[in-house]
């Protein structure tokens, strides 16, 4: 038998045009990881970091342009948006984190969009002080970013 036969259909190891789908995927990882590399820097201490305010906006409007090639739509990110802007303290954000991980598995389309609230949220120290409470107003800007962003870039499909 040969060891290459897939039972009539293609097979994905020798198809030139994988090649270009696994390369343009690629890129658009390395680009998604590049921004949320940059949110994971800023996001928590953005008003502190107001000379960086620009870059930030040009950031999530990019950003918004990666979730609507991804299909990830506003209605989806404004039903986490409504959870997230409820929240008045950092334990009430901790307390998304599942739903962020049962929403990024019911729709893969919106897991890395998911995984970085989470990541950002747990970054988030737990004291309800001063730093707390900026950290929850600095998360719902780049919230409200996001989804402003994400309707300017274009209706979803």
């Amino acid at each position: 038998m040969n060891k290459y036969h897939n039972y009539g259909k293609p097979n994905k190891k020798y198809n030139p045009s994988n090649r270009n789908n696994d390369e343009e995927q690629k890129k658009k990882m390395e680009e998604i990881n590049r921004i949320h590399n940059f949110f994971k820097e800023i996001i928590l201490i953005l008003d502190e970091q107001m000379d960086k305010y620009d870059e930030f906006c040009n950031k999530a409007k990019e950003y918004a342009e990666l979730l609507k090639k991804s299909k990830v739509t506003t209605s989806k990110i404004r039903k986490i948006y409504a959870r997230i802007m409820q929240a008045k303290k950092v334990s009430d954000l901790k307390k998304l984190r599942p739903l962020l991980a049962y929403t990024a598995g019911r729709d893969n389309k919106a897991k890395y969009f998911m995984e970085l609230l989470d990541q950002l949220i747990e970054k988030m120290t737990l004291q309800e002080d001063e730093q707390g409470k900026k950290q929850v107003e600095n998360f719902k800007t780049f919230m409200e970013a996001i989804v402003a962003y994400r309707k300017y870039v274009g209706e979803d499909e």
